[in-house]
């Protein structure tokens, strides 16, 4: 089996198979946890060569063991997990499906384990950071993708010309043909687009400086306690209650509702 982190517009639900109904390992595509718009899939080899012909966006691919462990204890801060205690004939995970009054069993989370959980939370984060970064980047951009790559090209020219005014054979041919288009002189031109171009740099080293800071504080953190913290406190996803209340981010350890300072709004971005 393979297991993955990916962009839930890649995945297409109609195309899940389970090796539980199937008695076929080669037939086996599940998805085994979410969070925002991704998910971490089980997919058979098989199944995979298939399917991810089909994906367009970048993935993630973990291991089983950060895969259970993560998918199953996302986020908990305890000694103790619990998983349902109920598998397969042929020995898959029934963890992630809802309890229902099934019998759970309790797993250590040692060392090694919670270490898989870090691993799981930091990846799921990075996926997401350069996810919501990518699209940040387009609307910053706010143009096609053939005239982005014409910007490099128009800031050279445009230097080259400002500097050197033809002289030494340096030749403009696509500052030309803009001045010409536009009714432009080719100083007024020039210096518009070098005056744009410092614009888009410095909006996107601003962009790019809060990306690398945001990344470097999920990467930093040594516990899943304080990645738990990071991710509340910057993508709004809410940390377990228990830490919440030992935090005093609630108004009590009875009255639940959060403090002021410490009120969530769900998947809201603050970076």
């Amino acid at each position: 089996m393979r297991y993955i982190i990916v962009n839930e517009k890649e995945i297409d639900q109609n195309q899940f198979v389970n090796v539980a109904e199937t008695l076929d390992e080669r037939m086996h595509y599940s998805e085994i946890f979410t969070l925002m718009h991704f998910s971490c899939v089980e997919i058979s080899e098989d199944y995979w060569q298939v399917v991810s012909k089909e994906w367009e966006h970048k993935y993630k691919e973990l291991t089983a063991s950060q895969a259970y462990h993560g998918a199953n204890f996302f986020g908990e801060v305890r000694p103790y997990g619990k998983v349902i205690a109920a598998s397969n004939a042929q020995g898959v995970s029934q963890a992630w499906t809802p309890a229902g009054g099934v019998v759970k069993t309790p797993v250590e989370l040692t060392a090694e384990r919670k270490k898989e959980i870090m691993d799981f939370m930091v990846m799921f984060a990075q996926e997401i950071l350069d996810d919501e970064f990518n699209v940040r980047i387009r609307n910053l951009r706010d143009t096609s993708e053939i005239e982005t790559a014409s910007w490099e090209i128009q800031k050279h020219e445009a230097r080259e010309w400002l500097s050197k005014r033809g002289a030494d054979g340096s030749r403009t041919p696509f500052l030309d043909y803009l001045a010409t288009e536009r009714s432009l002189t080719k100083d007024v031109l020039a210096n518009k687009i070098l005056t744009k171009a410092e614009a888009y740099e410095d909006n996107l080293s601003t962009m790019l400086v809060a990306y690398q800071k945001t990344l470097k504080e999920f990467k930093n953190c040594n516990s899943v306690w304080e990645l738990n913290i990071v991710y509340e406190d910057k993508f709004g996803v809410l940390m377990p209650q228990y830490q919440a209340i030992e935090m005093g981010r609630t108004v009590s350890e009875t009255d639940w509702d959060r403090k002021p300072d410490y009120d969530v709004k769900a998947h809201v971005f603050k970076f």
